[in-house]
């Protein structure tokens, strides 16, 4: 998807914890810095980023990105003005020893529909750069398009309340293992979180339970309270769940304690997702038979073949569980 024909934009020069005047302002050339950002390689990453939510700590909805992109979108050369120089201390501020200098640009694009906008946030490195000129070797200043340290982040709407909610970042180094740095560009700067895909939020759901489930091996009464959790949350696909609200399926104690522990307490925790039923099966181990005379078996992180076993025949497939009986609850249908 190519973007649409530029209509302002800004650029300022960062530096970690600055404090003096942001040099930098409006840009004149709209139509080379509009050829610039339309490199396909360019666009490519950042159509190819995450998905991503502002985090909003109060039901306004106010927030200093979103606010500010709202802002290049839908009003004047003032406004835009006042945002762009709200985002270098907010980046400055945001940026440590770990950051290098950077250009801030952000640009303002058309859409099909003439109500619409899109704003992308870029940040791109400061680098030297060697050039020659005949005989003659020249050390100048730039800021690389195409360094791996490059980040953006764009959002897409109309002027409306329910305009600007999500966006897309792109940042290589989001999988960095010092996610100090990792971090930064989406939590810290954007205020963000990255949204969970379904794949994703599904295996943290899973292994959260087994690895729960390993933790409480001799905890029989906490273990049944995983299998009721794993029931329930089965029994409700319809709609997408959090971590968070997984963790509210169990009661206080020793399953829950040993759920969270497993789950973290990542931002990945309370984003919604919805579970994958199939790959959920598949990496708890969890299995339903229904049989003919109207029980119902159900065997969670048991592999067929350990204590259930099945074998087929030419009249259907018949199911053997075996096992010594731990305790038994007789529950009313009422």
């Amino acid at each position: 998807m190519t973007l649409g024909a530029l209509i302002a934009a800004t650029a300022h020069e960062v530096a970690p914890r600055q404090t003096e005047p942001f040099q930098g302002g409006f840009v004149e050339n709209l139509a080379d810095l509009g050829s610039a950002l339309a490199e396909r390689s360019l666009i490519d990453a950042l159509r190819n980023g995450t998905p991503m939510n502002f985090y909003f700590d109060s039901p306004t909805r106010e927030h200093p990105i979103r606010d500010a992109a709202m802002n290049f979108a839908f009003k004047d050369a003032d406004d835009r003005s006042r945002s762009a120089l709200g985002l270098c201390e907010r980046l400055a501020s945001t940026m440590d020893g770990r950051n290098k200098s950077c250009l801030l640009l952000v640009s303002v694009h058309e859409m099909p529909s003439p109500a619409a906008r899109e704003v992308i946030v870029w940040m791109f490195p400061y680098d030297r750069v060697i050039q020659r000129q005949g005989g003659r070797v020249e050390l100048q200043d730039a800021f690389s398009l195409t360094s791996g340290l490059r980040k953006a982040a764009t959002f897409r709407g109309m002027d409306v309340r329910t305009g600007f909610l999500s966006g897309v970042a792109l940042d290589h180094q989001s999988s960095n293992a010092d996610q100090r740095v990792a971090n930064f560009w989406i939590n810290g700067f954007l205020g963000g979180e990255l949204q969970v895909q379904s794949r994703e939020g599904t295996n943290l759901a899973a292994t959260a339970f087994r690895a729960a489930n390993k933790t409480l091996a001799r905890n029989e009464i906490a273990q049944e309270q995983l299998v009721g959790a794993i029931a329930h949350l089965r029994s409700r696909t319809d709609r997408p769940w959090t971590i968070e609200q997984i963790v509210a399926l169990l009661p206080a104690g020793e399953a829950k304690e040993a759920f969270v522990k497993a789950a973290g307490n990542s931002a990945a925790t309370r984003s919604p997702f919805a579970l994958d039923l199939e790959q959920f099966d598949q990496k708890i181990k969890y299995r339903v038979f229904k049989l003919e005379n109207g029980i119902t078996v159900s065997a969670p992180f048991v592999e067929v073949g350990q204590g259930v076993t099945i074998e087929e025949s030419v009249d259907g497939a018949t199911l053997t569980a075996r096992g010594k009986i731990q305790g038994e609850t007789i529950r009313s249908t009422n």
